[in-house]
């Protein structure tokens, strides 16, 4: 197999580490950052009362809902699954023609109905249901869709997004007529062998069906079939799983040899809710000293084939601020991976908003 190759780009004393397939001498091609401003600006507006996270100086379509660690996370399952409302029938069969090619497949996933504190304890809790990836391809990933184009019973220029949303805020979850699909995003650390700290981010190939050429935290999505039908496991054992699967399989990192550090459970109006797994590479067979080191990482990505089925390159970036700022004035790197960089450098401690007097569902 191709090897992968090493070289670091310097961007005013701030070194990023690639490893991919370019040329140590082929030129750089610099992502201008203001393309997305459009976008931030148009959501910025739509969800003006939102708690929506200030990052390089700009407000950003994301919320922190809660901080937690693994153990302090819960679920409660719900029997039903999600189905798509009656009025969006249309729309949605019309969207499906248009986006499902051969090669898709409609995997049963995760769908958040509503999340809480636990009264009394540390704990939160997401409130679960069954969806599919197509429901999620027709709504979510599809909100900014003109709906009149599909049927003709909307208004000009009405979207799911804005049929979700009033006076500056979104709809809560438990209101929301789109599948809200669970995602996960994988926020690496791994330090260097002086102990200098890195965060780990791939860019995803072009053939991509979400995200093309964006650079970014690994992701996955947890599935539905991983014992959800018959609520005989729990989300936090799933995540860790997710976790352990996708470091390997997408890094080459050994099942076991990491920790995760912190969730961090996040509304991105770009996507949907989302899990960012805070992780900490950890025991290693490899090195003499038993740990892997950023070092080793060249020879374990090209030792491991699986690594470049989603990804064409991955990046070391210092866990700094001139790190963070040196990847988002430089790359195409979505907002999902700006919300976990800020949070990793701004917020460590726990946070869980002030619980209700009462509960809409159990506790599992």
């Amino acid at each position: 197999m191709e090897q992968f190759k090493q070289r670091t780009i310097n961007f005013d004393g701030t070194e990023i580490i690639e490893y991919g397939f370019s040329d140590e001498n082929e030129p750089f091609q610099k992502f201008d950052k203001t393309s997305l401003y459009p976008q931030l600006d148009t959501l910025e507006k739509i969800y003006e009362k939102e708690k929506l996270l200030v990052i390089d100086g700009k407000r950003h379509p994301s919320v922190l809902l809660a901080a937690i660690d693994l153990e302090n996370l819960e679920n409660y399952t719900q029997d039903n699954k999600f189905q798509i409302p009656p009025f969006l029938e249309k729309f949605y069969e019309g969207m499906k023609a248009e986006k499902v090619k051969p090669k898709h497949t409609n995997g049963r996933r995760i769908r958040i109905v509503d999340h809480r504190p636990s009264f009394g304890t540390k704990n939160y809790i997401l409130n679960i249901q069954e969806t599919s990836y197509f429901d999620f391809m027709m709504t979510n990933a599809s909100q900014d869709a003109i709906l009149k184009n599909y049927d003709s019973k909307f208004f000009e220029g009405s979207t799911l997004r804005s049929l979700n949303a009033l006076d500056g805020k979104a709809y809560p979850l438990h209101a929301s007529s789109m599948s809200n699909m669970l995602g996960l995003a994988f926020l690496i650390k791994i330090n260097d062998s002086k102990d200098n700290p890195y965060l780990f981010f791939g860019k995803r190939k072009g053939d991509r069906t979400v995200g093309a050429n964006t650079v970014s935290l690994l992701g996955g999505t947890p599935e539905w079939d991983d014992g959800f039908k018959d609520k005989s496991v729990k989300l936090r054992d799933v995540v860790y799983k997710n976790t352990k699967e996708e470091l390997n399989e997408e890094l080459g990192i050994p099942a076991n040899e990491f920790d995760i550090t912190k969730l961090y459970f996040c509304q991105d109006f770009t996507r949907a809710p989302t899990l960012i797994v805070k992780s900490e590479i950890g025991k290693s067979k490899i090195n003499s000293n038993g740990k892997i080191v950023l070092e080793d990482m060249i020879d374990i990505l090209s030792s491991t084939p699986s690594v470049k089925d989603e990804h064409s390159e991955f990046y070391a970036v210092p866990a700094t601020k001139q790190g963070f700022d040196a990847i988002i004035n430089n790359y195409n790197f979505n907002v999902i991976s700006r919300t976990g960089f800020f949070l990793y450098l701004s917020h460590g401690k726990n946070y869980i908003p002030k619980a209700p007097t009462f509960f809409p569902f159990k506790k599992k």
